[in-house]
């Protein structure tokens, strides 16, 4: 059954066909090339406000499994691809999710940030635009985070621990991984700042 054209010679095309017939333009083959194509759609998506059809095709495609799987956690276009799903997870304002789900969000959206940073400084050097870029980016979701209230509990090794409330962000050890236990204090509006001030 026929279902569209090609896009390079216009001949009749079915849907899941690897490959067109008359100019042998390969279609359905995941590689860098598709997969970085892909990531500039993703942005251009971003740029015109189209978070959630950005985050839908995302999510269709598995494309950062696929990255993963086919070029490494340590390739560019992974690292571009997974701080792409950061960033859409930071801007979408889902309300239909309570403030314990939105702070789990944005505390995986960080978390995947600070992973992707600590590679591509590893990979890429310390002053490649990518890790700057990371850095702010995870700057930006904190600020976010810090908005919110959470209960932390942290142990010491002679067994005692301490409780106290403080902002969402988790407190970390110097490499930048979480310790203690942190709960959310439900019930809380978060108030994000802007350039005005408190909205």
């Amino acid at each position: 059954m026929i279902l569209t054209n090609c896009a390079a010679c216009a001949a009749p095309l079915a849907l899941d066909a690897p490959r067109c017939i008359r100019c042998k333009l390969r279609y359905l083959e995941i590689n860098f090339e598709t997969l970085n194509a892909a990531a500039s759609l993703l942005l251009s998506m971003q740029d015109v406000g189209k978070y959630a059809e950005a985050r839908s095709f995302m999510k269709e495609r598995d494309l950062i499994n696929s990255a993963q799987r086919i070029l490494g956690r340590d390739n560019e276009c992974t690292i571009r691809l997974r701080w792409i799903a950061a960033l859409l997870i930071e801007e979408i304002e889902d309300e239909s999710l309570t403030h314990q789900e939105r702070y789990l969000e944005l505390l995986g959206a960080d978390s995947t940030l600070c992973d992707c940073q600590r590679i591509s400084k590893r990979v890429l050097g310390p002053s490649h635009p990518y890790t700057t870029g990371l850095k702010a980016a995870s700057a930006s979701v904190r600020m976010k985070l810090a908005c919110y209230k959470v209960e932390v509990t942290i142990g010491d090794p002679s067994g005692r621990s301490m409780t106290a409330t403080a902002p969402g962000l988790p407190p970390t050890a110097r490499d930048g991984e979480p310790i203690g236990e942190t709960k959310f204090v439900d019930g809380l509006t978060p108030h994000y700042e802007t350039a005005q001030g408190f909205d």
